[in-house]
């Protein structure tokens, strides 16, 4: 067997040479030959971007490498390996702020190498389940060199881990090449691993491909043909892979049109995984996803930070309340740890939040925990900052290069916080015209220490008194989380924010918007708006819009 396995891994390296010389970058079929059709105008019943949507806007027309959580769902989808082996073994993620970002994700050597020793070890676990293996193979062969089993085997599987139809070519490919193996080893499980094996490494499979569309009269841009539309949807809203009947829906024209797109993806939305997603992608924005992989009270702040995100993204809801809601989800533990009335529940039950100054997900100890901590101290400089840059979009420009020693000496003559902080502030300083945009939003959550708990004075020191008060430029003053939570709800900064951080998520490139430059986000803002702030039909106005649909053509360097 390790010498059939060494003769697959040699193939299978071969096979991911070539296929990376034929995937470099961006795919584009002019001809429209796959799942695309002709070329797109207005007479297609689609949407072509108007004259005013400058080519600028749009992401480039680019692969990128699937996320290991991606990949674990594929691996999952196509095997029922739900060990999770690319989250543990792959290269760890690097999140900008989204595990999607395309521009971290190159396949680089080491992550080929390893990726092909995962194919192994997949392919091996399956042949040593019988009952997943058969389930896996779909046919029961009659010996070792039945053909007709394999091409079955190969026609059902092979597409659906390159998410496109085979021609029958490549199909009759498929079945010659691992045949051989089948019949130097008189073994049918030998051509089924080699199937396996090859296609978990083929860059079809572990990237998410971009094919274009030529649109009619644009030169600059294309749009995206059915199988992309399939595979970029499915990913975005389920963080996995499309199946076999999407594949086959988008082969045969039908996520063509808006209209086709947003029924398919409503669809999706009705799953328990698209549920997951969304509380991914409120984990990462907010910056804690890793309260989710927590235990004991981190955990439980996790896990109270989405199911506000579930209630308030589930539609029919205006999802302005996750920043203002007047209650959270508490059992006894978390209820005490935050001084609130206890339940009388081991469980997450809706918990009253009147009577304090808990309102929305900004006095979640969740977020609290998570943003702007440092020595086990809150930071009101990464508080305020994180709130400014990542709530409001609004880029907060890199420190001066300056000496810091003359700071840095008069903030350790203070003794309380504020007064460390306000050697940043003084008139005059270098450093007051952006600290005055972090620091200020900062103080105005200082009444909430690094485990989201109240409190009135600083971290052992009862003489230094907390004010509490804050301002957020172009908003107002506030003071705590709920005031915070009301000015940004009420705001236009920060709904316009979120839509480009989720189409940043969606599609792995940033939207560009920042110091009141909406225009990217307008039409996805706008349909969101006019729907109360129903977050579900925020999702389908997305992945209907021309920013999602099209990609910009760029010219080789």
């Amino acid at each position: 067997m390790h010498s059939a396995r060494g003769m697959r891994r040699a193939i299978a390296v071969t096979a991911v040479a070539l296929l990376l010389l034929s995937c470099q970058g961006i795919i584009l079929d002019p001809t429209g030959d796959e799942g695309g059709g002709s070329a797109v105008s207005d007479r297609d019943g689609r949407t072509v971007p108007p004259p005013g949507r400058a080519e600028q806007m749009f992401a480039p027309l680019q692969a990128r490498r699937l996320s290991n959580r991606e990949l674990d769902r594929v691996f999952s989808s196509l095997l029922g390996d739900d060990r999770a082996l690319a989250t543990a073994r792959l290269p760890a993620e690097l999140y900008a702020p989204f595990d999607t970002d395309a521009r971290s994700k190159l396949a680089s050597r080491e992550y080929v190498a390893i990726l092909l020793e995962l194919a192994g070890e997949l392919t091996d676990a399956l042949r040593a389940e019988r009952e997943r293996f058969d389930g896996v193979v779909g046919c029961t062969p009659e010996g070792p060199r039945d053909a007709a089993c394999l091409e079955r085997f190969v026609r059902s599987f092979v597409p659906r881990a390159l998410r496109r139809p085979v021609e029958e070519a490549e199909v009759a490919a498929w079945v010659a090449h691992a045949m051989a193996f089948a019949e130097a080893r008189e073994d049918f499980d030998e051509a089924v691993a080699v199937v396996v094996e090859t296609a978990l490494v083929s860059p079809e499979t572990f990237v998410l491909t971009a094919r274009g569309v030529p649109v009619e009269g644009r030169d600059d841009i294309v749009r995206l043909d059915g199988l992309t539309v399939a595979a970029q949807v499915t990913f975005f809203l389920t963080g996995g892979p499309p199946d076999a009947a999407a594949i086959e829906r988008a082969a045969t024209g039908g996520l063509e049109t808006p209209e086709q797109i947003r029924a398919y993806a409503r669809e999706l939305l009705g799953r328990e995984e698209a549920r997951e997603q969304v509380r991914r992608f409120h984990r990462m924005w907010l910056g804690y996803r890793r309260t989710a992989e927590e235990s004991g009270l981190a955990g439980l702040m996790g896990a109270e930070a989405d199911r506000l995100a579930d209630e308030t993204a589930a539609g029919g809801v205006s999802w302005l309340e996750l920043f203002t809601a007047d209650h959270t989800f508490a059992n006894d533990e978390l209820a005490a740890h935050y001084g609130l009335s206890e339940p009388g529940s081991e469980e997450l039950v809706s918990v009253s939040t009147d009577g304090s100054d808990r309102r929305g997900i900004l006095s979640f100890g969740a977020f609290l925990s998570s943003v702007g901590v440092h020595d086990g101290d809150s930071d009101p400089l990464f508080r305020g900052k994180f709130v400014r840059e990542r709530l409001t979009c609004y880029p907060v420009p890199d420190p001066p290069d300056v000496d810091l020693a003359a700071f840095e000496a008069a903030a350790a003559e203070g003794s309380c916080k504020a007064d460390r902080y306000a050697a940043h502030r003084a008139e005059g300083s270098i450093c007051n015209s952006c600290h005055q945009q972090m620091d200020d939003i900062g103080f105005g959550l200082e009444n909430y220490d690094a485990l989201g708990r109240y409190r009135t004075h600083d971290d052992g020191d009862e003489s230094c008194l907390i004010d509490g008060r804050g301002t957020l430029i172009d908003h107002g003053p506030f003071r705590g989380p709920a005031e915070l939570g009301a000015l940004l709800a009420a705001g236009d900064a920060m709904p316009a924010c979120m839509v480009a951080h989720l189409y940043h998520f969606a599609t792995g490139t940033p939207a560009g918007i920042g110091l009141g430059a909406l225009e990217p986000v307008e039409p996805a803002l706008e349909a969101f708006r006019d729907s109360g702030f129903d977050f579900a039909e925020l999702l389908l106005a997305l992945v209907t819009d021309d920013l999602f649909l099209y990609r910009r053509i760029e010219e080789a360097p």
